[in-house]
C-alpha cells in the first residue's frame, strides 16, 4: 500500500495527462498546479469513502476531457479578483468621489466669488460714470481700479468654470470601461 503523501503510479500518471491536457490548453502553471491538488484530494476523499481508484478516475473521464472542461469552465467563470484588490478600488472609488466633490465646491466658490467681483466691477464702473449724478457712499469702493476688479472677476470665473469642466472630464473618463486587450468575438476585424 502507497503513503499518503506519494500517489500510485496509476493516479500519478492521470495527474501528469491532465497537466499536459491543461498545458495544451494554455492555462498557466499555478493553476495547473492547482486543478490537479484539486483532483487529487477529490480522490482521495472517493478511495476513503470507499471508491476504488480505477472507478473514481472512471467517473473523471479521460485527462483530456477533465482538462478541456476546467479550461472552458475557467473561460466561462474568470475567478474573482482577491479581496485586497477589491478594497483597493473601494478606497480609489471613495477618494475619487471625495476630491470631485472638493474640487465641485471650490469651482462653485471661484463661479461665485468670480460673479461677486463683477457686479462690484459693474457697479464701481457705472459708479465712477455716473458719479457726478448718484450719490455713492464710499464703503462701495474696493480701493482697486474697476478694470482689475472686472478682469479678476472674469479669471475666477473662467478659473472655476475650467475647474467644473475638468471633473466632469475626470468622471466621464473614470466610469467608462477601458477596451479589451483581447478582441470580443462581437467586434468584426478585417
Amino acid at each position: 500500500m502507497t503513503s499518503p503523501s506519494t500517489p500510485s503510479p496509476v493516479l500519478a500518471r492521470y495527474l501528469d495527462q491532465l497537466a499536459q491536457g491543461l498545458a495544451d490548453c494554455g492555462l498557466p502553471p499555478e493553476e495547473r498546479a492547482e486543478i490537479a491538488r484539486e483532483i487529487e484530494s477529490h480522490l482521495a476523499d472517493a478511495g476513503a469513502a470507499g471508491t476504488p481508484l480505477a472507478e473514481g478516475i472512471r467517473r473523471l473521464g479521460s485527462p483530456q476531457e477533465l482538462a478541456r472542461t476546467y479550461a472552458v469552465e475557467l473561460l466561462l467563470r474568470p475567478p474573482t479578483p482577491p479581496r485586497r484588490q477589491t478594497w483597493r478600488r473601494g478606497v480609489a472609488a471613495f477618494t475619487s468621489a471625495v476630491t470631485s466633490l472638493l474640487t465641485y465646491a471650490i469651482a462653485f466658490a471661484l463661479l461665485v466669488l468670480g460673479g461677486g467681483l463683477a457686479i462690484a466691477g459693474l457697479l464701481g464702473v457705472l459708479g465712477g460714470l455716473f458719479a457726478p449724478w448718484l450719490p455713492l457712499e464710499p464703503t462701495l469702493r474696493t480701493g482697486l481700479p474697476q478694470v482689475v476688479v472686472l478682469l479678476t472677476s472674469l479669471a475666477l470665473g473662467a478659473l472655476g468654470f475650467l475647474l467644473l469642466r475638468l471633473v466632469r472630464t475626470a468622471w466621464r473618463i473614470a466610469h467608462t470601461r477601458p477596451r479589451s486587450l483581447h478582441p470580443s468575438t462581437k467586434e468584426n476585424h478585417p
